[in-house]
């Protein structure tokens, strides 16, 4: 190939580049969408929840997550369920903590700005599996009698570590005494808060770790800081109304107040028939940092949360989709041909704002909830990057066509089209 015709292959390739990054440039126009992260590392919050309800079965499956600092021996969780769930519908859920990854990448708040070309990957391949359920072991005793005579051992098993127990109740006090008796440490001033459950019909699963043989007893357990238990632990039961059994929460959430996360699934968006409930809608902030944008952000979360009516559940997503159109591991909780309103609510509740648990009902509407943050670009820098894109293809073009007696016209022309299509500079 001869110089002449290397020199117009490289102009041509050079033109072909800034004619897709101009196609670019036009199609982003208004920018990209991109993660906001705004809750911190793995999104944390004291308390994490995928809920997923089925009317029509009347059916409700919990994925529970905890914030837990300490020694993992020491860990102890009550959790009041309207109905016991069998051992089948008890998992210390392998795929769990990639599925709340999975939601969040979805329903966090976006950032609107300047196009970028490189994302980081969206998690969510994989599957349950087992899902961490007990294997049954042919010839099992029967649950042991519990020693209080209000208190009723319905089963007890053991999943990855952890001891779960199955328990009926109709004494608050005995309850209170089992529990103590049995190493959860639950305060005898909180026994309203078991009465409470207990005047409704409620159930209760107990958690715990697995009482460790005498040879690791003598090992101090290295102090546990995060989401515990590692894998999040998934029940499904019966259940008339779709709940979220909040107020158990008071009796161990900090007096400066506790974050809770709600990844709520349902044929309809959903709001809090006891609680306030009000959206966080599509605004334009002004900020020079993104740590500026986030701080601002949070200021207007915070303003949301104290209502008329008291501490309010902020709405931050809420939006329709099939089963199948979420992550891999979120699928496994979902019928894949069925169409879920997949509602995101966050709040942050001191233990004085727990007075009930937090029942769903179908919202007044339907309409969408999906926050999109604008961050203004810098004009000069438009301006910049638009002229040098002008001058570029014309530049090129010339290059191309410099043999050509109309070249300088049709470089002036190709510029003057591509400042029209940039909208004027």
């Amino acid at each position: 190939m001869s110089r002449h015709h290397r020199r117009k292959a490289a102009l041509a390739v050079c033109f072909s580049v800034l004619l897709i990054t101009a196609w670019v440039r036009l199609a982003l126009a208004d920018g990209g969408i991109f993660p906001f992260i705004l809750l911190g590392v793995s999104h944390s919050a004291d308390q994490r929840a995928i809920l997923v309800f089925d009317p029509e079965t009347k059916t409700e499956t919990m994925v529970l997550s905890t914030m837990y600092v300490g020694q993992p021996a020491d860990f102890a969780w009550i959790i009041p369920v309207p109905n016991l769930p069998s051992r089948d519908q008890i998992a210390i859920w392998d795929g769990g903590e990639l599925a709340f990854w999975e939601l969040f990448d979805k329903t966090e708040p976006r950032l609107k700005t300047e196009p970028q070309f490189l994302q980081m990957p969206i998690l969510g391949l994989g599957g349950c599996k087992h899902c961490g359920r007990p294997a049954p072991v042919a010839g099992e005793p029967e649950p042991p009698d519990s020693g209080f005579v209000g208190v009723k051992v319905v089963d007890r098993l053991q999943i990855k570590g952890l001891d779960i127990t199955l328990l009926n109740a109709q004494s608050a006090t005995d309850l209170t005494g089992w529990l103590n008796a049995n190493g959860y440490r639950y305060p005898e001033g909180a026994v309203n808060v078991i009465e409470h459950y207990i005047a409704k019909g409620w159930s209760f699963v107990a958690v715990k770790v697995d009482t460790p043989d005498e040879e690791s007893q003598s090992t101090p357990s290295s102090l546990w800081s995060g989401y515990f238990p590692r894998d999040p632990l998934k029940l499904t039961f019966r259940t008339d109304q779709f709940v979220f059994p909040m107020r158990i929460s008071s009796v161990s959430s900090r007096p400066s107040g506790s974050a809770i996360l709600l990844y709520v699934f349902a044929p309809y968006r959903v709001r809090a028939e006891n609680f306030p409930t009000v959206e966080m809608k599509p605004f334009s902030l002004t900020a020079d940092t993104l740590s500026a944008l986030r701080l601002a952000y949070q200021e207007a979360f915070q303003k949301l949360l104290d209502q008329p009516q008291g501490r309010a559940l902020v709405v931050e997503y809420a939006k329709p989709s099939l089963g199948q159109d979420f992550g891999g591991f979120t699928r496994n909780l979902l019928v894949p041909w069925r169409t879920y309103y997949l509602t995101r609510l966050r709040t942050i509740f001191r233990p004085e704002h727990m007075t009930d648990d937090i029942v769903f009902v179908p919202n007044e509407t339907n309409e969408i909830v999906d926050v999109i943050i604008v961050q203004p670009q810098s004009q000069s820098h438009a301006r910049l990057w638009n002229w040098s894109l002008v001058l570029g293809l014309a530049t090129f073009w010339f290059g191309v066509r410099r043999r050509q007696k109309t070249a300088k016209k049709e470089a002036l022309l190709l510029g003057l089209l591509t400042a029209i299509a940039l909208g004027g500079l």
